[in-house]
């Protein structure tokens, strides 16, 4: 693991107490961080990456992505159509039923109630009510690999340049030309543009 204190100038390694590779990693504030990789690997700091500690997922698949919204409510998705979820920080985390059976790619959280993710089938996931239900649609048969939301608008992005946007807290979505056909890997929003990847 590694952190910057000085907007990337310079970074600095830290210990994650871990052999699994890390695939993923969600800030809610200077201080508290969540790191997810393999073999169902979950990692948490409290002290701006000083110490490193696991947290128990309760599954053996690959975990993807991390998304937290606020210090207490989060999502982890992953392999197998795997989605956990927290209301604690991590001290807890519960499996959820996401309805696919392929590799959940990215998560994005709007709010502790409203989460988007993204499957390697090119299904989209969306929940409004705190991941008691997922609804699921398939706005594309290219593999989506990364989700960004910002308020209730988003992109997601994946192989043979496929991009998709969404609105209405992932609701509506629309598939949409990126003018590449090579694979894109991440996408991010501002409040003005964007940069998509690959």
């Amino acid at each position: 693991i590694l952190r910057t204190a000085n907007g990337g100038t310079t970074w600095k390694k830290q210990a994650s107490r871990t052999r699994s590779g890390l695939l993923g990693v969600s800030c809610a504030d200077g201080s508290r961080a969540w790191a997810v990789g393999q073999n169902g690997t979950i990692v948490r700091t409290t002290d701006g990456g000083r110490t490193w500690r696991a947290q128990r997922s309760g599954v053996r698949a690959n975990l993807n992505a991390v998304a937290f919204a606020g210090r207490l409510r989060g999502w982890v998705a992953g392999d197998r159509g795997t989605i956990l979820r927290t209301t604690d920080g991590g001290r807890t985390w519960r499996r959820q039923k996401s309805g696919v059976s392929s590799a959940i790619e990215s998560v994005a959280c709007v709010d502790g109630k409203h989460a988007v993710a993204v499957a390697e089938d090119g299904r989209l996931l969306r929940t409004r009510d705190a991941g008691r239900s997922w609804t699921v649609a398939k706005p594309t048969r290219r593999a989506l690999r990364a989700v960004t939301m910002r308020g209730g608008a988003g992109v997601s992005c994946g192989d043979a340049g496929a991009i998709v946007r969404l609105s209405s807290r992932g609701r509506s979505w629309d598939v949409r030309s990126s003018g590449s056909v090579r694979p894109l890997r991440d996408v991010v929003l501002t409040r003005d543009g964007g940069w998509a990847v690959g």
